[in-house]
């Protein structure tokens, strides 16, 4: 099994594809998991933009959750995708963004 995981799988363009890739290749064939899986982009996108504002002012977690005025489980939950912040909580977090 190692070396099916070490050996690149090709794609039609010829350019390398990791085993992750080819693997949420085939999955995003399937309607169903394509509809999920483009109904948690904004998450996502939410996810990135902390992650980037976060590394831009060089703040850790802690830090950035104490701007925000919530807790950094919460902040945690958030980056990771597994939670979406409530109405009340975007406001507080938005006053912080600069």
């Amino acid at each position: 099994m190692r070396d099916y995981m070490a050996r690149p799988v090709r794609e039609r363009h010829g350019q390398a594809q990791s085993p992750l890739e080819r693997a949420e290749a085939d999955l995003l064939r399937d309607p169903e998991f394509r509809k999920a899986y483009e109904e948690l982009e904004p998450e996502f996108q939410l996810a990135g933009a902390i992650i980037a504002l976060r590394a831009a002012k060089g703040l850790t977690q802690e830090e950035m959750a104490g701007r925000a005025e919530i807790k950094r489980p919460m902040l945690s939950r958030i980056v990771g995708a597994k939670d979406l912040p409530t109405l009340p909580t975007l406001p507080a977090g938005r006053r912080h963004r600069g």
